[in-house]
């Protein structure tokens, strides 16, 4: 077969074998080139772990888009609304409740991809929830030992 495609030369790579099925990779070389060389041939065997490898981490990375398209399947399912938020405050994922809700602009709103509300002091608010929600603001006690470890300024001014 390889012949009538112009094909002579190929080196055969298994990379995984299981009862099921083998993956496996094939350099080839058209009729007419020389052979591979012991130093290509070399160089195969060195790539075959890192080749392993990259096979393992598609296989990971598959697991998880599988894990988080069902979790995300699941949170829509549900008959709350909810809002993944991340640090900053900014939507990462919004189920189809949350979103029916935030179409309807009556009171919770979206600016710039960030969860907010349609009066200013409410959005503050809810933006300083959400930064202690996220342990980006320190609680009263922990700002107030904060201040209290603070080492005092040459200058005389506001520690930090």
């Amino acid at each position: 077969m390889l012949k009538i495609s112009g094909l002579h030369h190929n080196v055969g790579i298994c990379l995984e074998r299981t009862d099921a099925s083998a993956t496996m990779i094939y350099p080839l070389r058209e009729v007419g080139h020389r052979p591979f060389s012991d130093r290509e041939l070399a160089t195969c065997r060195r790539l075959v772990p890192h080749l392993q490898r990259a096979l393992e981490v598609g296989r990971r990375l598959e697991q998880s888009d599988l894990a988080r398209l069902s979790a995300f399947d699941a949170l829509d399912r549900l008959h709350t609304a909810v809002c993944i938020l991340d640090a900053r405050g900014k939507i990462a994922l919004a189920n189809r409740h949350a979103v029916e809700i935030l179409d309807e602009r009556d009171g919770l709103a979206v600016r710039d991809g960030m969860l907010t509300t349609q009066h200013a002091t409410e959005g503050r608010t809810l933006a300083r929830l959400v930064a202690q929600a996220c342990g980006r603001v320190p609680s009263v006690k922990r700002r107030r030992a904060a201040r209290s470890a603070s080492p005092d300024r040459r200058d005389g001014g506001r520690t930090i």
